[in-house]
């Protein structure tokens, strides 16, 4: 005999009606969050706004490109070596941090999905932040090849991959927050 037979021959019926009540404690925000950070991102380098640009050439060096050459050309010719011995000032400090940096990554991370900052303004900590260091790590110029003497006499300095500076100050960061 089934509970309905048994409810049936005893005349027990009850209607049963429960509140759930769900308190969300910051869920949908982490999801809703999380979502954002898929399509965000920030770029370090040179970009084609500053990258377009006629590279300033030092009047004073012999080995001065082309005046149609422009900052991108440059930067591209030493980091990859074309023409020029490969001074890989991008990849160099890239592979040279990982770890750091990707503990910075990590840390600004948290932090955006804690609530504590944007996606936005964490972006921008990390671009400003590898902008710095990036343009400090070409200042330093021991971590690339030397430049020949003939370059060193030519420019008046030893650090390599700074003639005029252009290079160094024209890296920047841009950040995207959507696809």
């Amino acid at each position: 005999m089934g509970i309905d037979a048994v409810e049936g021959s005893l005349g027990l019926r009850h209607d049963v009606t429960a509140k759930i009540k769900i308190t969300d404690r910051g869920y949908a925000r982490l999801l809703h969050t999380l979502e954002s950070m898929k399509a965000a991102r920030v770029t370090v380098g040179v970009h084609a706004a500053q990258g377009n640009a006629q590279h300033a050439v030092a009047s004073s060096n012999s080995n001065a490109a082309p005046a149609a050459v422009t900052l991108l050309d440059v930067a591209a010719w030493n980091e990859f070596g074309m023409g020029v011995p490969e001074r890989p000032w991008l990849r160099g400090w890239f592979d040279q941090n990982t770890t750091k940096n990707q503990k910075t990554i990590a840390t600004i991370a948290k932090s955006i999905l804690q609530g504590r900052r944007s996606i936005g303004d964490g972006l921008e900590a990390i671009g400003a932040r590898f902008v710095g260091e990036l343009q400090q790590w070409i200042s330093d110029g021991s971590h690339v090849l030397p430049d020949a003497a003939s370059t060193v006499r030519a420019k008046g300095s030893s650090v390599p991959l700074i003639d005029t500076g252009q290079l160094r100050t024209s890296i920047t960061y841009t950040v995207r927050l959507t696809g």
